[in-house]
């Protein structure tokens, strides 16, 4: 387990998490304001000079070492969500957004390549027969 300690201003949670952390319960405005502070922190939200001055910046701490928000991979399920809709893959969707993160493993360029090679190949063929193609590269995001 580890210790997420999450501040801004007079407002400070600590939490045990894992993998996973779900929070329950009736305190509505708390979970509010922790909601909103994940958001601000994840999402880059533009904060207002009067409320940097005045409030201050969200600052985040998994077991007292702060962490920047691009080290972490951060997926907000709400209660709407819809597995059918998450299955055509838009840009929105968390298993589209899962495949990406896989494909960015070094293990797959070498495949990347290969099938870049391939559609390469094969517009060079098509080229032959009197039919104009045009393949673009393709990068792991794009796939």
């Amino acid at each position: 387990m580890k210790k997420l300690v999450i501040k801004k201003g007079i407002y400070k949670y600590q939490l045990q998490i894992d993998k996973i952390k779900y929070c329950l319960g009736f305190n509505f405005v708390e979970k509010y304001q922790f909601k909103s502070m994940l958001f601000e922190y994840f999402y880059n939200s533009k904060l207002s000079e009067y409320s940097k001055e005045n409030i201050g910046e969200v600052c985040l701490e998994i077991n007292e070492n702060k962490i920047k928000n691009r080290d972490v991979s951060f997926y907000y399920v709400d209660h709407n969500y819809s597995i059918d809709i998450d299955l055509k893959l838009n840009n929105k969707s968390l298993i589209s957004a899962y495949l990406e993160m896989l494909l960015l493993d070094e293990q797959y360029i070498d495949t990347i390549n290969s099938i870049n090679i391939l559609f390469e190949a094969f517009a060079s063929e098509l080229d032959d027969n009197l039919i104009t193609s045009k393949f673009i590269t393709y990068t792991p995001k794009q796939f």
